[in-house]
């Protein structure tokens, strides 16, 4: 399965995402992570990311772009993957779909977290993380034993820097401002799945799993290679010792393929089949289930 898990912030992504990569065996890929391996590897991607990020400033759709695709060619995307907290917005979202497109990894579901933008407020409030070994608690349900200290490692336990309040504001203006195109995009082409996030996160875990496994894979189909024999005699071209020169397959090159696809274009078609047919429709919440 190949898909993507959108939510507000405090909805819970980061744990969802977490349970469902464990659950069905996926690789969670986030441009953050593929933004620090683009760096670390040293690609021109990388280096260019890198001068933003040094100067704190947001990295362009373009470069973004770059490091999803180096990230989609990776061999473990294969059996499908979980990308959590992008596209952010419609612009994004038909870049993606671009390059999805052109590797033939078409995308399967779209998640969305919804529900009670003041409880998810009161979880960015309340959550803490332990400076040393990233363990995350939450003052209001699941605090450490000692304020500050760490249960696992007795490391500082703090609030990080994305949770301030001014800083939260500022995402949930701005997640509140690009949400409405991009998740009209995704419901206009059906792959758009809603679950209630304001209830307890097991629930919901359930809930996510329930819509993922009541969707069928998308079936990739690729287009036939199309060979023609070419006889191929022995020596110097003299026949086989029966008389009969060997035959071997030939694919056919990148441009005899391009120009073969051009001409069955041009030719009267009765009807058309869609590669891929997708259950869609209006977003349906799966509050209750």
């Amino acid at each position: 399965m190949r898909i993507i898990l959108l939510g507000g912030p405090g909805s819970g992504k980061g744990l969802q995402a977490t349970r469902l990569t464990g659950h069905y065996r996926l690789p969670r890929i986030s441009t953050s992570a593929a933004l620090r391996q683009a760096i670390q590897d040293d690609t021109l991607a990388g280096r260019q990311a890198r001068v933003f990020i040094d100067a704190r400033q947001p990295v362009p759709d373009e470069i973004l772009a770059v490091v999803l695709k180096d990230r989609f060619r990776q061999p473990d995307v294969g059996g499908g993957f979980l990308l959590a907290g992008f596209p952010r917005s419609a612009d994004q979202a038909v870049s993606l779909d671009a390059i999805l497109e052109e590797l033939a990894l078409p995308l399967d579901l779209v998640l969305l977290l919804t529900g009670d933008a003041d409880l998810f407020m009161e979880r960015l409030e309340g959550r803490r993380v332990c400076n040393g070994c990233g363990a995350a608690y939450n003052l209001f349900s699941s605090p450490p034993r000692v304020e500050g200290v760490c249960d696992r490692c007795g490391g500082e336990v703090r609030r990080r820097a994305d949770d301030l309040e001014e800083t939260v504001s500022s995402r949930m203006r701005i997640y509140e401002h690009q949400a409405p195109s991009l998740l009209q995009y995704y419901r206009l082409h059906g792959k758009l799945r809603q679950v209630r996030a304001d209830r307890d996160p097991g629930q919901v875990f359930e809930a996510l799993c329930r819509v993922i496994d009541e969707h069928p894979p998308t079936v990739i189909e690729t287009e036939p290679v199309v060979e023609r024999a070419v006889p191929l005699m022995q020596g110097d071209g003299a026949p086989g010792k029966d008389g009969v020169g060997k035959t071997v397959h030939v694919k056919k090159a990148p441009a005899q393929k391009a120009a073969l696809k051009k001409a069955r274009s041009k030719a009267p078609v009765s009807t058309k089949k869609a590669a891929v047919k997708n259950k869609g429709g209006a977003a349906r919440d799966e509050k209750g289930q």
